[in-house]
């Protein structure tokens, strides 16, 4: 209710109490980083970098994040390199490692750095939402 006014507040123009989630998501395919931004964004605030450079370079500017989505092999510094980096500076972050090509070398690599997850492309968005949910709990915090 309007205190002033005697009037009920409509929902919509209430202001959220919890911030969702933030993803940071580093993938070279414009396509797969567009439909994984499609999927997720209403759960989850979706920052889609188009290389490791990129998204270190956005790291600074995100108030907080929550998680990484890194594709292994991207132009210029690999997912891998990229999650190393992240793990000394924000070790609390959680990190997933996507790829189409190197199997279970590329599984074995992602766990090696402590990766939360991997998965191989192309995968279903179901699973992606799952391996969220059971990492992050809600999107909500």
């Amino acid at each position: 209710m309007d205190q002033a006014m005697g009037r009920k507040i409509p929902s919509r123009a209430r202001p959220r109490s919890r911030a969702r989630k933030t993803l940071l998501v580093l993938e070279d395919e414009k396509l797969t980083g567009w439909s994984i931004r499609e999927s997720l964004g209403k759960d989850y605030r979706v920052q889609v970098a188009r290389s490791a450079e990129e998204g270190l370079a956005l790291l600074p500017r995100l108030q907080r994040i929550d998680a990484v989505l890194a594709d292994i092999r991207l132009p210029g510094m690999s997912g891998l390199e990229f999650a190393r980096k992240l793990r000394e500076d924000r070790p609390d972050v959680k990190v997933f490692l996507m790829t189409a090509y190197e199997g279970e070398v590329a599984a074995r690599k992602a766990f090696a750095i402590r990766a939360d997850g991997y998965l191989t492309k192309p995968f279903a968005m179901e699973t992606l939402k799952d391996m969220l949910l059971s990492h992050l709990g809600s999107a909500a915090p």
